[in-house]
C-alpha cells in the first residue's frame, strides 16, 4: 500500500538525517539534530565566504549578515531548540564575516 503511493522509505529515530517538511527539520533524535545543525553551519560558512568577497562597509556587512545569513537561522529556530554550542559556532562565523581583517573585534 505504501509503495503504491510512492512511499519507498521509512524514517524514524534511527535515521541519520532529519526529515525536512515545509523547510523545517523534523528531528526525533539528538544525532539528527546535531547532523542538521552541523550542515546548517557549513552552509552558512560557505555563504559567508562567497559574500565576503564583496567590498561592503561594516553597515553593509551587518545588513547582509542579518538578512541573508541569519535569516536561515531565524527560520529554523522557530521549531528547534539548538544547544549553546551551536550559538557559539554561529557567533564565530558571523564575527569572522563582519570583522574581515580591518575592523576591531565585535562584542556581543
Amino acid at each position: 500500500m505504501l509503495s503504491a503511493n510512492g512511499i519507498t522509505q521509512w524514517h524514524d529515530k534511527r535515521a541519520s538525517s532529519a526529515t525536512i517538511y515545509l523547510g523545517y527539520p523534523l528531528t526525533s533524535s539528538a544525532q539528527q539534530m546535531s547532523s542538521y545543525l552541523d550542515s546548517l553551519i557549513v552552509k552558512l560558512e560557505k555563504h559567508a565566504t562567497i559574500l565576503s568577497q564583496r567590498r561592503l562597509s561594516i553597515l553593509g556587512r551587518s545588513m547582509v549578515a542579518n538578512s541573508l545569513l541569519l535569516s536561515r537561522v531565524w527560520h529554523n529556530i522557530r521549531v528547534l531548540s539548538p544547544p549553546q554550542s551551536f550559538f557559539q559556532r554561529l557567533r564565530t562565523v558571523i564575527i569572522s564575516f563582519l570583522k574581515q581583517k580591518n575592523f576591531p573585534f565585535v562584542k556581543f
